[in-house]
């Protein structure tokens, strides 16, 4: 595996459907925690970075092929560095295929918009139930499957 400090790899159960690469930027370590947990549930291969400097990193490294691209971003729109929503609004016209899910504690309807025009495949606002959060990433695991490509 990637030998990364700012990235941890954590893998769920294996599925007959190939499992979703999860790229996980939560920079409170017991949520991120929390995320992993629920998420490994569906067998998703999981990546957690701590900031939005080792999103940044990461992405880069993505665009140059050294890493394979995950296929969800779940990103907190307020973590040090870029926030999650910069880096969504960066990420428009890149040929990265990640659907992008926003969390934040601070939404509101403005932001709501800017994540939405920015491309964003859902917004939560913490606190969120994270079985919602699971059947969101489970849906674009049964897009991908299908077929369906992220627009852009």
């Amino acid at each position: 595996m990637i030998d990364t400090p700012a990235l941890r790899t954590h893998h769920g159960r294996t599925l007959a459907s190939r499992a979703l690469r999860v790229l996980v930027a939560e920079d409170d370590p017991e949520f991120s925690e929390l995320l992993v947990t629920a998420l490994a549930k569906d067998g998703h291969e999981l990546f957690v970075v701590d900031s939005g400097h080792a999103l940044v990193r990461i992405l880069e490294q993505v665009s140059e092929r050294e890493l394979a691209e995950p296929d969800v971003i779940l990103a907190d729109v307020r973590m040090p560095g870029p926030s999650g929503l910069d880096t969504l609004c960066k990420l428009q016209g890149s040929p990265l295929g990640a659907r992008v899910i926003l969390m934040t504690g601070f939404g509101d309807q403005e932001l709501h918009a800017r994540a939405r025009s920015a491309g964003a495949y859902a917004v939560f606002d913490k606190p969120f139930e994270l079985d919602d959060l699971r059947v969101a990433v489970l849906h674009v695991r049964a897009m991908r499957d299908a077929g369906m490509k992220p627009p852009g």
